[in-house]
Parts: structure tokens; sequence; C-alpha cells
């Protein structure tokens, strides 16, 4: 895949490989354990742990976390590439659904990215913590009652899991709603690409050059790359048009799966 999408790319993957830069290990199945890149600061080397269960979706994380680590820069953290590298991984990850099934009809429409599935979920989970800070806010603290007026305004299947997160932010002290935004605009941004690459409409080249020079760049340089229209740069809005597009390639890529 790697090859045949850049060979650049496949001499970085088989490079990665020599150095020692996977490491793999054998989970049962149904493991928690989940693939992830990072830094090691003992190491001072970029690193990427790779659980898997000798599935198809152990191919899928490796495509993943590879995007995820052409782009990793430890001198160079920013808030763009913290906006975008999801996004750049979870094409990859369509990219390589794309390549099997044009090269060995493997017709598998799976996606090892478990968020592909969970678009809802994280939307969800950003909502409520938003919910939670803007009665913070408003009030200066938050009492049971006022969580519960919270809760109570959304569907009662997801009140639970949501009692559940609300316990983990008591014990962490600590909210993750950002995170989560980077993966549902992943999500997002991932399938307007690929919608756009299945109607000939995306230049390949232009995306390799969004995740090489991803550290970069500024955020509104990238949107306008893909040709959506950040409005305000302080809050990251796009435009209307630009959330319907969003919205759209969602529905109708997520509706082919």
């Amino acid at each position: 895949f790697f090859d045949s999408f850049d060979f650049r790319y496949g001499d970085y993957f088989l490079k990665r490989l020599s150095q020692g830069g996977y490491d793999f290990i054998r989970v049962e199945h149904n493991s928690s354990e989940i693939p992830c890149s990072y830094y090691d600061f003992e190491l001072c080397e970029k690193k990427i742990y790779l659980p898997y269960e000798n599935t198809i979706c152990d191919a899928f994380s490796i495509v993943h976390e590879t995007f995820h680590d052409t782009n990793l820069d430890p001198n160079n953290l920013t808030l763009t590439r913290s906006l975008f590298t999801e996004y750049i991984s979870m094409f990859g990850e369509f990219l390589f659904e794309n390549f099997l099934v044009d090269n060995y009809d493997i017709k598998c429409k799976l996606s090892n990215n478990y968020s592909f599935n969970a678009c809802y979920i994280k939307a969800l989970k950003v909502d409520f913590q938003l919910s939670l800070i803007k009665c913070y806010l408003d009030k200066g603290s938050i009492n049971d009652f006022d969580f519960y007026s919270i809760l109570c305004h959304y569907d009662k299947d997801y009140r639970r899991y949501l009692y559940c997160i609300y316990l983990s932010i008591i014990n962490s002290n600590d909210l993750n709603f950002d995170y989560e935004m980077g993966y549902l605009f992943g999500i997002l941004l991932s399938c307007y690409s690929y919608d756009r690459f299945l109607n000939n409409d995306f230049d390949l080249d232009l995306f390799k050059f969004i995740n090489e020079s991803i550290n970069y760049l500024e955020a509104d340089a990238v949107y306008s790359y893909l040709d959506l229209d950040l409005i305000n740069y302080d809050d990251l809005m796009l435009s209307n048009d630009s959330y319907d597009a969003l919205s759209k390639s969602y529905v109708k890529i997520m509706n082919n799966r």
C-alpha cells in the first residue's frame, strides 16, 4: 500500500521497521489495548505501539499509526497538527481500504479506527463537556442538581455512559473535549476528502503536501487547501456552507459502509 501511495512512504515504512520503530505486541481478541504513536523522551526517538490480533484490523492500525508517525515532530508540536493529524491518518485508512478493494478484491469495508462508527459518541462527549463548562462559567460551580439537569437533556440510553464520563472528570480533574474534537473533525474531514477522492475531485499530491507540511502550516491554510472556509480563526469556526459539505459527505460515506 505505501509503495503504491508514494514510494517515499514505502521507503519510510521499511526504514521505521528496520529501526525497530514498531513495537508489535500480541494481544487477545477484544483487548482493551489500543495502538498509538508517540515520542519516547527517554530513548529520544519516535515509537509506534501496535497491539495486534492477527486480523485485517491490524493492517489498518499500521496504516493509521504510520501516518501519525510521518508528521510527528517532537521539536515542533503545533496546534495545526493536533487539529488535523487524525484527519490525515483516517483518510489514510480510507485510501488503504480502497487499495484492498482495487488490488485484492477484499471488500472488507472495515476500518480499525473505532471512531469511524462512533462519530455520534464523540460529538456527545464534546457537547456534554462543553455543557459542564458553560454551567460552571455561568454559576461558578456545579452541584448535583446542575449535573442531573444537564444529564436529562440527553437521550436516556446514553445517560449512564455520560455519568461515567462525569465521574472520570471528577477523579482526574481533567477535561478532554479538545482531544475528542480532533477525532470528531478527523472523521468529518476524512469522509469529506474520501467522497471527493471517489469523485476524482481530490488531489493526493495536495494531501501529501498537507501531511508533510502540517507542522508549518496555519489552520486556515489547511482548510483553504481543502476548499473549506474558516470564518473565525480564534474559535476555528467554519462557514455554514462548509459544515453542510462536511455533513453531506459524512452521511454519504457512512451510508455506503
